[in-house]
């Protein structure tokens, strides 16, 4: 048995994922990888998930009841994907699941930030003819710290080029009015635009918060790390002079592969729509997929966790998908977080559950007496294209 496997036996943890696929992943793979583990982990899945794979499907929950929220991280990682669900202390024990699809074609990136409440974070602008959807996220708060929580969001503005961030608890306010804070209000798939009036302000947060590479992160301006494709379409170019009135003259004919990097973006800076509110590290994989890959772009809502038509609210899909973005909410107060998911064609079985096996979304503290509200915006993925 390997030092880890064999580690996390002892700790009663158990790995639930099949080893690595030792081949190279085709086109249209899917990946996906569950586990129980404690504080942050490397989760490993069915086969390489890459950079930046199209998230489908996810499920986090606590072993032991439910407790005020610190930090949610989902984030591929090449082969594996980086997980964590945890309060302050990070000890107890959680499961994470989740599902992707790889798309070599597609490139994509990862932006990291620190903001309040509802903030808006641009991104570099993809190819033509693309749309953006989610790969993966983190949100975190300060070290040392946690809250209750009442609202978690991501929605992907493509046209754009923009990323709004939710993470809401009360805090002594009552935000039960807000409607662009509560899931209930959302006009998912456009960000938006904040109250320009609202200023950003976090002081002292970056003194817990680093990007990836561990440099401090300033409150209000993104880092960005741009992830090429893994099979990028050819991009052909000709010498200077070859070309004259549609006639190709003799000579060389140079193809040359296109790197997949968007140009560099412009400085933007951060809006920020809830400038008293507690801050938040964020961190969200995404992938700009070309528009041939997707089909049937909706959003589905609810305010309970069945596909019943009594709970949910559009189409749900029958095949592959993949996420745009989600929003979760309490009604009527903050609370501790016991589960947090997106499975819309049905549960997961890592905990064995057949009284979940209908449920799409998961939502809830200890127990599901709150009233609740959320969405989902996704596409229905294609085919990837005979080679």
């Amino acid at each position: 048995m390997p030092f880890r496997q064999a580690t996390l036996a002892l700790c009663g943890l158990v790995l639930l994922t099949a080893p690595l696929a030792a081949s190279a992943q085709t086109a249209n793979t899917t990946c996906q990888g569950g586990q129980q583990s404690i504080g942050l982990a490397p989760v490993a899945t069915t086969c390489p998930i890459g950079r930046t794979p199209a998230l489908s499907s996810f499920r986090f929950g606590f072993f032991n009841g439910d407790h005020r929220f610190r930090q949610a991280t989902l984030l591929p990682n090449g082969e594996t994907f980086d997980a964590a669900w945890a309060d302050v202390g990070g000890e107890d024990p959680w499961f994470i699941e989740a599902k992707w699809h790889r798309i070599p074609e597609a490139s994509g990136g990862v932006v990291t930030a620190v903001v309040q409440g509802i903030a808006d974070i641009p991104i570099t602008r993809g190819p033509p003819n693309t749309t953006l959807v989610l790969s993966g996220f983190e949100f975190k708060r300060a070290d040392g710290t946690d809250a209750n929580i009442r609202t978690i969001a991501i929605a992907m503005d493509s046209s754009s080029a923009t990323i709004r961030t939710v993470l809401l608890d009360d805090q002594g306010n009552d935000y039960s009015n807000l409607a662009r804070a509560i899931a209930v209000g959302f006009a998912f798939g456009a960000a938006g635009v904040p109250d320009p009036n609202m200023s950003f302000a976090a002081t002292g947060v970056a003194n817990s918060l680093f990007n990836s590479h561990g440099a401090r992160l300033v409150p209000g301006q993104p880092t960005e790390e741009i992830i090429p494709a893994e099979n990028p379409p050819p991009m052909i170019a000709l010498r200077p002079g070859v070309l004259t009135t549609g006639v190709l003259r003799p000579g060389p004919l140079v193809v040359t592969p296109s790197t997949g990097t968007p140009p560099a973006p412009a400085p933007r800076t951060i809006e920020v729509s809830s400038p008293n509110a507690r801050a938040y590290q964020v961190r969200v994989a995404y992938l700009w997929v070309p528009n041939t890959r997707l089909a049937n772009t909706r959003m589905v809502s609810g305010g309970g966790r069945t596909r019943s038509v009594n709970d949910t609210s559009g189409t749900l899909p029958t095949g592959n998908y993949v996420l745009q973005g989600f929003s979760f909410n309490f009604d009527n107060s903050d609370h501790f977080i016991g589960g947090f998911g997106v499975h819309l064609r049905g549960g997961f079985p890592v905990r064995n559950e057949p009284s979940r096996a209908d449920h799409v979304i998961t939502w809830e503290d200890a127990n599901w007496d709150d009233p609740i509200r959320w969405t989902a915006r996704f596409s229905d993925l294609r085919p990837a294209p005979a080679r």
